[in-house]
Parts: structure tokens; sequence; C-alpha cells
């Protein structure tokens, strides 16, 4: 039986190697399965991060079409507000034609004014000049009818006086 010991020892030699193994392999099991939920939690984690990447990366796109839309808005606008400029400067320009125009047709007329004005006051100062002539006519006018009828009171007296005859127009002559 000797030989069966030896068999036995090396049964229970085999048997701890095994064991061994075993617990080893256990040991490894289990770190394997701390290693696997580690990783499980991990995954849940980065899946959950995933998820929030996701929604911000979709708020982010949200945000970035809403700002293109406003973009494009405002684009349109200040293309709207262009053509509005240009429009009004071609307005601008044509009123600024219109007015150097008017200006011009003002200056004329101002200054076609100021010689009537002129012509006015030769006008006036001939008619003054007509004027003080026509007195001096009317004047002397009115001396020569004295004179007249200073004569010709004269002439009827010596008339009468001689004994002749006043002719009838010599009379009236005033009235003529």
């Amino acid at each position: 039986m000797k030989t069966h010991r030896p068999f036995q020892s090396l049964k229970n030699s085999r048997e701890s190697v095994l064991e061994a193994e075993v617990a080893a392999k256990r040991e490894a099991l289990r770190t394997a399965d701390a290693l696997a939920e580690h990783y499980r939690s991990r995954s849940v984690i980065a899946e959950g991060e995933v998820r929030r990447l996701l929604q911000l990366q979709t708020v982010a796109l949200v945000s970035a079409e809403s700002q293109r839309i406003a973009l494009d808005a405002e684009q349109e606008k200040a293309s709207q507000h262009e053509e509005e400029i240009q429009r009004l400067s071609a307005e601008l320009a044509g009123k600024k034609k219109e007015c150097e125009a008017l200006l011009a047709t003002k200056n004329s007329l101002q200054s076609k004014l100021t010689s009537m004005r002129e012509q006015n006051r030769t006008m006036d100062a001939t008619i003054e000049h007509f004027r003080k002539q026509l007195d001096e006519a009317k004047q002397v006018i009115d001396q020569k009818d004295a004179e007249i009828l200073q004569y010709n009171n004269m002439a009827r007296i010596i008339n009468e006086l001689t004994g002749k005859v006043q002719p009838a127009n010599l009379s009236n002559s005033k009235n003529i």
C-alpha cells in the first residue's frame, strides 16, 4: 500500500493544484465580473453622455438653424434697405437736379426782376421828367393864356375906347 500513498499524495497534490486553479479561475472570474460590471456601468454612463451630447447637438443644430434663418432674414432686410437706399439716392439726385434747375430759374427770374425794376425806375424817372415838362408847358400855356387874356382885355378896352367892334372869337381864346 505504499504505492497507494504516493498515489494518494499525488491525487491530493493534483486536487490542491486543481483547487488552486479553480480558486484562481474563480478569482479571475470575479475580477472579470467586476471589470465587466465596471465597463457596463461606464457603458451606461457613456450611453447617457452620448444621449446628452446628442441632445446638446440637436439643441445646437436647432439654434444654428434658427440663427441661420434669422441671418437670412436680416440679410434680406439689409438687401431691401440697400435697394431703398439706392432708390432714395436716385430720387435725391433727381431732386437735387430739380432744385438746381429751380435755383437757376429763380436766379434768372431774379435777374429779370432786377432788370425790370431798373427799367421801371428809368421809366418812372422819364415819366417824372415828362410830368415836369408837362407842368412847365402848362405853366407856359397858362402864362400865355393870361397874356392873351390880358392882350384881349387891352384890345377890348382899346376897341371900346376907339369904338371898334370886338370879334366874337377873341374873347373865348382861353377855351381853345
